[in-house]
């Protein structure tokens, strides 16, 4: 009787303990779904699509599906992969019309261009050396990536157009008009279609980089602290530091936000670019290299397509919680100790109700102090 008595005790201690140290992430999370996907965006109307790889009859396939704002899943189409190898990269265009699939093997690297709306291939080519790609907004190109070289790829006319001697390419501009590369210990910028370098500095021993839609800020992760750099004529400045964090930055759409987590601490970060923490929460456990980050370019919803599920969120939330848990103090009692996860569902449910509304309102006093935080 009394190990039993023990063992209530314990379990009641672990439970409130667990339920309140993830009650921040129960207000902010729309939906979970079991399904892991390997690439995901958000359409007009603030649904996720999701491409993920399955197999059946021992082949590989790529389902293209999307999930409606209460998180119920339908799948659109399904896509036959040529089965060299169980390793993806998956993109869709920015549009969403459009879906690439490289299939990464040691003896041959494929990259296969697929309709979304008709079901239909468009292209397929060998990709030799190649390990990533980027679509450009205009459908008709492909930048393929390798690690010291890379290209152009005319999609519908199945050609090489030009030859990035020397450059990795890590991303591209929201227009497409220019290409961010390592080359070395240097960041290019190359115009992308004439292939001429137009810009160019040093920037060594970084461990991620990422650019805004024009490349003038860069945020980067070294060890130990991670850094904000702005571009100017004569190269890049520092322009903020934050010590102590060690692990990659994922910014914002806007690049007015930076999230921050860390998986093997069960915990996640939000930090304005001025380095101000306005969110933080416990998290579930999840293998980073193997998950990706997708932002709605509105900045209103965050999805985590992790190794163990597919998880969407309110970033509205997330950016204005210190704000709305100070003005809406009963509804937000964070240091309860929740005797059980539904208790702890209950409470982020009745924020729910009326999240618009309060959101809204929070973010109406936010512009009028310019940006509050």
């Amino acid at each position: 009787m009394k190990k039993s008595a023990l063992l209530l005790i314990l379990l009641f201690i672990v439970t409130s303990l667990f339920s309140q140290t993830k009650f921040e992430d129960a207000v902010a999370l729309n939906f979970k779904n079991t399904n892991v996907a390997n690439a995901g965006y958000f359409d007009n109307s603030g649904n996720l699509n999701t491409a993920r790889i399955t197999t059946k009859d021992g082949s590989y396939y790529v389902e293209y599906g999307a999930y409606d704002a209460n998180g119920t899943y339908a799948v659109k189409r399904m896509f036959e992969m040529n089965s060299y190898t169980n390793e993806f990269r998956v993109r869709f265009s920015a549009d969403g019309s459009k879906l690439a699939v490289l299939e990464l093997s040691e003896d041959k690297n494929l990259l296969s261009y697929f309709d979304l709306q008709t079901g239909q291939l468009i292209q397929d080519f060998d990709a030799e050396n190649i390990n990533n790609f980027f679509l450009t907004p205009d459908l008709k190109y492909i930048v393929a990536s390798g690690p010291n070289n890379s290209i152009l790829f005319d999609i519908y006319e199945d050609n090489i157009l030009i030859n990035y001697a020397g450059e990795s390419v890590m991303d591209i501009s929201e227009d497409g008009n220019t290409l961010f590369c390592k080359n070395g210990g240097n960041i290019d910028y190359i115009d992308t279609k004439s292939g001429k370098k137009v810009k160019t500095f040093a920037l060594k021993d970084f461990k991620s980089v990422d650019f805004d839609e024009r490349g003038e800020l860069i945020l980067c992760s070294f060890q130990g602290y991670i850094k904000l750099f702005k571009l100017t004529q004569n190269g890049i400045i520092g322009i903020k530091e934050i010590n102590n964090v060690s692990l990659r930055p994922v910014p914002s759409p806007l690049f007015n936000y930076f999230l921050v987590d860390d998986p093997n601490g069960s915990k996640r970060g939000l930090f304005n670019l001025g380095g101000k923490q306005v969110y933080k929460s416990k998290i579930d456990n999840y293998n980073q290299s193997k998950s990706s980050y997708v932002f709605s370019s509105d900045e209103k919803r965050f999805a985590l397509l992790s190794d163990k599920s597919t998880e969407v969120y309110d970033f509205e939330v997330m950016k204005y919680y210190n704000k709305i848990a100070q003005k809406f103090p009963d509804m937000f009692q964070t240091k309860v100790e929740f005797q059980t996860e539904q208790d702890q569902i209950n409470r982020a449910d009745m924020f729910k109700l009326q999240k618009q509304t309060i959101v809204s309102n929070v973010a109406d006093e936010l512009k009028v102090s310019e940006g509050g935080d």
